[in-house]
């Protein structure tokens, strides 16, 4: 519930655009007053401390930069910022918005851009060119694997689906730096699904040099690897040895 600034009433966000509902209070208006012309109200004044904590509760919050709504989404998601992009509200956006963004942009461009390009659009923030961080990285990987399954739905060793998997692979890597035994486990089940697929792509004949689809086979050989020797050198660090 806000508060209109013309006819002073409490109303739900539907009562309000989208542009409205993102202002600060005292600039707020409802679609009635809008088309009603009606002007905002001047408030009374109030003490120092009033006045105070009338703008601190007015503060604009951080809204989508897609959708510009501050709310959460359909499904549940929260507005987020993973990226380099610094101010009050820059850089703000639902994962789901900027999934739907990049599917679109993606399906839009699949002749004007070749895949390194296209590829950018789920890594990199669009703002400060920066690429996103931590589990919303992760989260917005997961959704690019999702996206290239609906558009390559009859075939599912197509390379693309493998590309994006990667992408998945590599934002979970960079967490494996930290210790994560979730991000482990994760990294671990995407490499043997990768090397899966190229086995049954090898049953079936299918060339895996093209497009460089073996880069990604030894890529997922190679995390496997460094995984595996991640775990040996714990293991190896819990074992106290003691002389004979």
């Amino acid at each position: 519930m806000k508060e209109c600034a013309a006819c002073n009433t409490e109303l739900s966000q539907d009562k309000f655009s989208k542009k409205q509902w993102k202002l600060k209070q005292h600039e707020r208006r409802c679609k009635d007053c809008i088309d009603n012309n009606n002007e905002v109200q001047m408030k009374k004044q109030h003490t120092l401390v009033e006045s105070n904590t009338a703008v601190n509760d007015g503060e604009e919050a951080p809204s989508c930069y897609i959708c510009l709504d501050d709310d959460l989404d359909a499904s549940g998601g929260e507005v987020r910022r993973d990226c380099s992009c610094r101010g009050p509200s820059a850089g703000f956006v639902h994962l789901s918005c900027l999934a739907k963004y990049a599917e679109e942009k993606y399906l839009s461009n699949v002749k004007a851009f070749n895949w390194a390009e296209r590829g950018l659009l789920w890594k990199h923030c669009p703002t400060c060119k920066h690429e996103y961080q931590s589990e919303f990285a992760v989260d917005l990987a997961k959704l690019f694997v999702s996206c290239m399954e609906r558009r390559f739905k009859s075939q599912p060793l197509n390379i693309n689906i493998i590309r994006a998997k990667i992408t998945v692979l590599e934002t979970l890597m960079v967490k494996t730096d930290n210790d994560d035994k979730q991000s482990k486990d994760e990294a671990k089940q995407f490499a043997n699904d990768i090397l899966r697929n190229f086995r049954r792509m090898k049953l079936k004949r299918i060339s895996t040099s093209a497009n460089g689809a073996y880069v990604f086979e030894a890529y997922s050989y190679e995390c496997l690897g460094n995984l595996c020797q991640l775990e040996a050198v714990k293991v190896s660090s819990l074992i106290n040895f003691s002389p004979v």
